[in-house]
């Protein structure tokens, strides 16, 4: 397992793991009208912050809004020989997507800011890291009309509209990815961490 993988593996406590069903990391929201997605990381860690009345920042005031805003999980995966942080936010509808993508970059800013973190006091390797954004919409919900088996196609990926130089995909029929099929369809490089 990558350095990276175990030093946020090792920073975040384990109440905050998501919970994991095969190979695939389980990211809900009981009262949300998105409430589920699953995501395949292999070897990864998966986490949350977004928990539900719990102040994970109680150092930060709310007298400025947005700074303890959480993204609903973050996944540092390996895929081949690369480290990806990937910032995951649940929304209902396509109306949402702009406050799901700020919610992406504090997710990512997040990321980048334990990674520095841990770099200056040796305990990761450091090292090139990419990330991406996943905005999950609500699936719809459509009777099958027949045995088939195909799955839908996943969109090419925009880039942030906050800048950062990273793509981020907004899926709108996809209840279940994997992070090494989402890698397949960025052109070029992804954003660094």
């Amino acid at each position: 397992m990558s350095a990276l993988v175990a030093a946020f593996e090792q920073l975040i406590p384990p109440r905050f793991a998501l919970n994991r069903a095969g190979s695939y990391w389980i990211v809900e929201e009981a009262r949300a009208g998105n409430s589920r997605f699953e995501i395949s990381g292999g070897k990864s860690h998966a986490f949350t912050l977004d928990q539900g009345g719990e102040d994970v920042f109680p150092f930060f005031s709310t007298a400025l809004k947005g700074v303890k805003s959480v993204n609903d999980a973050i996944i540092v995966a390996i895929v081949g020989k690369d480290a990806y942080v990937v910032a995951v936010e649940m929304k209902t509808s396509r109306g949402q997507t702009g406050d799901a993508l700020r919610q992406i970059e504090s997710g990512r800013l997040f990321s980048a800011w334990v990674r520095q973190l841990l770099s200056f006091h040796g305990h990761s390797a450091g090292g090139p890291c990419k990330f991406f954004g996943v905005v999950s919409l609500k699936p719809r919900k459509q009777v099958r009309k027949g045995s088939t088996t195909r799955s839908a196609e996943l969109p090419a990926p925009i880039p942030s509209t906050h800048g950062g130089g990273y793509p981020c995909f907004v899926l709108e029929n996809h209840p279940r990815v994997s992070i090494a099929d989402l890698v397949q369809k960025i052109p070029g490089a992804p954003g660094s961490c």
